[in-house]
């Protein structure tokens, strides 16, 4: 995460949140590598041999103190990120699509129409109901917002907006749905020269009209990332402790408040996807052996369910099933554009398959029912394993009939990000050049 310095730093924050009844309800293994923390304390980054002994029950009240104790100058009126709403909610407006939908071939249409990038990866489809966040970066003013989409008429709503000034990162942004409760990040920064923010987990819910922050944390580096829900269930991984490559996953009941620790070893998680009882995430340095991790909500188990230095990533899961993407040759990593096939495991029986075999680059897999899609460069004009002309297109396979398809034929990158029954989701640049959400119905 950058830091910036500025001469002088003006904050504005401006929040709006409406609902109303409507269609949308109806239907590093270097031990040299040590990084400080905020408590004077210092972890080594990713020996998986040390455990980094943390407080996580430490309260809010508490980070309080020990700032104020360390500095006294530094802002006596602690942010909250609930008062910075009025507390009534009004009703929901659409907003009309500014620009033409852009042509993407059959059963393919644009269902987003928002005036800036989708910013964060982590969509969230629930049956008609697609939510996303949008922002700009730069070191002019930023509009951040979080968007929900009926898809079956495509009136576009924005929940939640924000404004900020002369800061490098948006400050809502991460949003996921389930049923009709949307939950997003919310980070309020508090101090610029150490970097440290109040992150908050805000809860918008569809039925009753009520927005309210559900959990709430002081730290400084990064917020909750890639967040999820499932029930009463939220997912993420933070930087509370400053490592690299990551963070650590936790797991909180919105009911009880209570919040578990995931991931052990104290750094390096990320890439957090939940369905049903299971949480699953990648863990470790890339390039020397990231491997992907399953929690078994009601057992309260953490486990490691592949091995080895080379990488596995992007895992995600559906009901007992997990898959991800896989390195097999020497030299491929995370981050390369090197071979890797798509694996599959069943999470009850333990059985391992091998979904992909292909000497070209498969990654980012998603599950649907009976289906596995990934991104897929075998269509690269250089026709070699590596991606590095990013045409890369969406394929699919049928578990059923184990038939192999190409699903997306448009020129440059396609990758599947979310799906629900038929109907798979995916980012594209449309005729705007503005990164949207596209939908395609198999």
């Amino acid at each position: 995460m950058k830091k910036n310095i500025y001469v002088i730093f003006i904050f504005i924050l401006s929040c709006n949140y409406k609902s109303s009844k409507n269609d949308i309800i109806d239907s590093i293994e270097d031990e040299t590598d040590i990084i400080d923390v905020k408590r004077d304390e210092v972890i080594y980054c990713c020996d998986m041999s040390y455990l980094y002994e943390y407080d996580w029950g430490h309260s809010l009240d508490e980070d309080k103190e020990e700032i104020e104790e360390t500095d006294e100058d530094f802002l006596p009126d602690f942010p909250n990120c609930s008062n910075a709403l009025d507390g009534t909610a009004t009703e929901l407006i659409p907003v009309p699509p500014s620009r033409p939908p852009m042509p993407c071939g059959p059963n393919c249409r644009q269902v987003s129409f928002a005036e800036s990038d989708v910013w964060s990866w982590t969509i969230g489809i629930w049956e008609n109901k697609l939510v996303f966040s949008t922002g700009t970066t730069g070191y002019t003013p930023d509009i951040t917002r979080i968007w929900l989409v009926d898809l079956d008429n495509l009136n576009q709503y924005i929940i939640s907006e924000s404004n900020v000034a002369n800061v490098d990162q948006p400050i809502s942004r991460n949003t996921d749905i389930f049923d009709n409760k949307i939950v997003w990040v919310y980070s309020v920064l508090i101090d610029l020269d150490r970097y440290i923010s109040r992150n908050c987990i805000m809860l918008y819910d569809l039925l009753d009209f009520s927005v309210r922050d559900v959990w709430s944390m002081v730290f400084p580096s990064r917020e909750p990332s890639d967040l999820r829900i499932y029930g009463n269930y939220l997912a993420w991984w933070d930087g509370r402790v400053i490592v690299p490559w990551g963070g650590q996953v936790f797991l909180f009941n919105i009911e009880t408040a209570e919040e578990r620790l995931l991931s052990p070893d104290g750094c390096c998680a990320s890439a957090v996807e939940m369905n049903g009882n299971w949480v699953v995430w990648e863990q470790g340095v890339p390039g020397s052996g990231t491997n992907i991790w399953v929690h078994d909500i009601e057992r309260n188990e953490s486990r490691p369910i592949t091995s080895g230095r080379k990488d596995k990533w992007s895992p995600y899961v559906y009901d007992n099933k997990v898959v991800w993407a896989e390195c097999f040759v020497e030299g491929c990593t995370h981050y390369d554009g090197m071979s890797s096939d798509i694996m599959m495991m069943d999470l009850i029986t333990g059985e391992v398959t091998r979904i992909t075999n292909d000497l070209h680059r498969q990654s980012r897999p998603i599950l649907g029912d009976n289906i596995v899609l990934w991104s897929d460069c075998r269509n690269d004009p250089e026709n070699s394993a590596e991606c590095w002309n990013r045409e890369i297109d969406i394929y699919m396979k049928d578990l059923t009939t184990q038939e192999e398809r190409r699903v997306t034929d448009l020129p440059g990158d396609e990758g599947p990000d979310g799906i629900w029954g038929n109907k798979v989701y995916f980012l594209k640049r449309d005729l705007a050049n503005i990164l949207s959400v596209f939908e395609l119905t198999l």
